[in-house]
């Protein structure tokens, strides 16, 4: 195998986008792949490093698969990304979604019905879900339990207004934050818990009342003077969590 052993290195050729990196850095190695045909089915590549002396590549020395993946793992360590624990509720993070849940809480809940109205609730378990391949939107399915689900964990209609039979929220004025991750979730979630709900939008939010208005307040209505909570009885069943946060967007 033969390799150039005086190639000119520009050391002001763009090596990244790393702001860590020094506005003159000096080359100190490099790598060169070559590829070839064994015969003519098997393609093998190989790797060799260089040392860069003047600006010039020095003698090669190939480099096994060991020795690569510790190169590659130390450069990983130094990186200057950020890491953090992934918070138990979140269920999924990938670049165009993100799925997580929330457990029971007591707090307020808006109505708008000849007038804006108040009920202090219990609301249920959540499963939340938004799109952001495109413009981000939510979904929304509700949770029999507070523990975290695994991917066969019935998921049922949530007991809310505004929320379609396919779980999309009609979000109105009360918008999605612009980026959407893990640290957008609370501001994500008061879209729900914080809005003025205005109507039914889809059937059955409570089982068996259809899309009435209503029925479907005067439902929370009797939970919030009973101090209750929603019960199985109360939803419809849909699908499973897994089936639900791996939809189609």
């Amino acid at each position: 195998m033969q390799v150039a052993t005086q190639v000119e290195i520009n050391s002001q050729t763009p090596i990244g986008a790393n702001r860590n990196i020094p506005d003159d850095p000096t080359p100190e190695k490099a790598w060169v792949f070559y590829s070839g045909n064994i015969n003519y089915d098997v393609k093998c590549t190989g790797i060799v490093e260089h040392s860069i002396r003047n600006g010039k590549l020095g003698a090669a020395k190939p480099l096994n698969e060991a020795q690569i993946l510790e190169a590659v793992n130390q450069l990983d360590a130094s990186s200057a990304c950020s890491t953090s624990m992934i918070p138990e509720q979140v269920l999924l993070n990938t670049p165009t979604r993100l799925a997580w849940y929330s457990k029971r809480r007591v707090g307020v809940m808006w109505i708008r019905n000849g007038g804006t109205h108040h009920l202090m609730v219990e609301w249920p378990p959540l499963l939340w879900r938004v799109d952001f391949q495109r413009q981000p939107v939510l979904y929304v399915r509700a949770l029999l339990h507070n523990t975290r689900p695994s991917e066969k964990t019935r998921t049922f209609k949530a007991p809310l207004m505004n929320i379609s039979d396919n779980g999309a929220v009609c979000q109105g004025t009360a918008t999605l934050p612009r980026q959407i991750d893990i640290a957008a979730i609370p501001a994500i979630e008061a879209t729900i818990y914080e809005s003025v709900f205005t109507h039914v939008n889809g059937r059955d939010t409570f089982a068996g009342i259809g899309n009435d208005n209503s029925r479907h307040i005067a439902k929370w209505r009797s939970l919030a003077q009973s101090t209750g909570r929603v019960r199985r009885g109360d939803l419809t069943l849909c699908e499973t969590v897994g089936e639900f946060i791996g939809g189609r967007a």
